[in-house]
């Protein structure tokens, strides 16, 4: 819990703000490999971490929001417990938290779903001169990487088993749909 960079507008971090920021920050070193028009072999160095947020990412995903909302809940009583901050006492302020939380795990679940449905993400390098106009129009994301692919789509179905029918229909149509359209 962060009361302090903004007061009066607290903050919860946890797995989800980082995951956001850490997604964030590989796509943003992937625009700037290929502003910079760099080898696309630069992604190599970031297939082990890619596969490690999902990794843990899938570990985290398996929770149900119940089990989140009860995190978020303890990180409350005890940031009220051990500061003259007392957020239990404002409901209205805790279920804010308890929703911003709820948000950005449906946010990165969304750009997980993108990320593994969109197949833009996919592209491969090949070696034979056929493919090699298609890559340079389209180099290699570390998105595409197979071990990547599959960790990240069992953090799609390890979140549609603990959050259940309703937050799948809303994955699929909020999120996959659009992304394949697009």
């Amino acid at each position: 819990l962060d009361a302090a960079t903004t007061p009066g507008r607290p903050t919860t971090y946890g797995w989800w703000n980082f995951l956001n920021d850490a997604l964030n920050e590989v796509e943003r070193y992937e625009s700037e490999q290929q502003a910079n028009s760099n080898n696309n072999d630069n992604t190599n160095n970031l297939d082990g971490h890619v596969r490690l947020l999902a990794t843990i990412t899938r570990r985290v995903a398996r929770r149900p929001p119940s089990s989140d909302r009860r995190l978020v809940g303890t990180c409350l009583a005890n940031a009220s417990m051990g500061q003259s901050l007392n957020l239990l006492a404002n409901p209205d302020m805790a279920q804010i938290l308890l929703g911003n939380n709820a948000e950005l795990r449906e946010r990165n679940m969304g750009r997980i779903a993108a990320i593994v449905f969109d197949f833009l993400f996919h592209r491969r390098n090949h070696n034979n001169n056929s493919n090699m106009q298609q890559q340079q129009q389209h180099p290699r994301s570390v998105f595409s990487d197979p071990i990547a692919m599959e960790q990240l789509c069992a953090v799609v179905a390890a979140n549609a088993v603990s959050t259940g029918p309703t937050a799948v229909r809303s994955l699929v149509s909020d999120w996959i749909v659009p992304s394949i359209d697009s």
